[in-house]
């Protein structure tokens, strides 16, 4: 009987360092990240941010190799429609609805206008949004942009 070769790492951080300036981010990070659910806990200050920055291509390690799906996390774009990154805070333009901005987010990553239209009517209903899809930031709660948030990482 053969055993199983051990699974590729979904995640890997090699030696990872990432400063800003002076002050030290991340240091020295190593580790491998499997599938299932991961929870990142830390302080204030403690480099979880920016942990998930360097994860996403959102910027690169100052050392080290950050990989995802066994390729370099920054600096390769066709990873970026395999993931989705929703910040805390509010990234949508003012004179935007839901929608439209679910789309444009969408075009911005190669769909089509016709595919953009029904991948961003399934996002929007996923995360149960389609009430407010066509509403600006302004005339949504909080909670109602944190959906429309939840809904611009959905690729579906």
């Amino acid at each position: 009987m053969n055993a199983a070769a051990p699974a590729t790492p979904l995640v890997w951080f090699e030696h990872v360092t990432r400063w800003y300036g002076q002050v030290v981010a991340l240091r020295d990070v190593s580790i491998p990240i499997g599938n299932g659910v991961l929870g990142l806990l830390g302080p204030n200050g403690a480099g979880k941010t920016t942990f998930i920055r360097v994860l996403t291509g959102c910027m690169p390690p100052s050392q080290g190799r950050a990989l995802l799906f066994g390729l370099p996390a920054f600096g390769t774009p066709d990873l970026y429609r395999r993931i989705g990154y929703c910040p805390d805070h509010d990234n949508f333009f003012e004179f935007m609805t839901g929608r439209e901005f679910v789309e444009t987010l969408l075009g911005v990553h190669g769909f089509g206008a016709s595919d953009r239209k029904a991948r961003a009517a399934r996002a929007l209903d996923r995360v149960k949004a389609n009430e407010f899809a066509d509403r600006t930031p302004r005339g949504c709660a909080s909670a109602s942009r944190s959906r429309r948030r939840s809904a611009t990482t959905r690729n579906s």
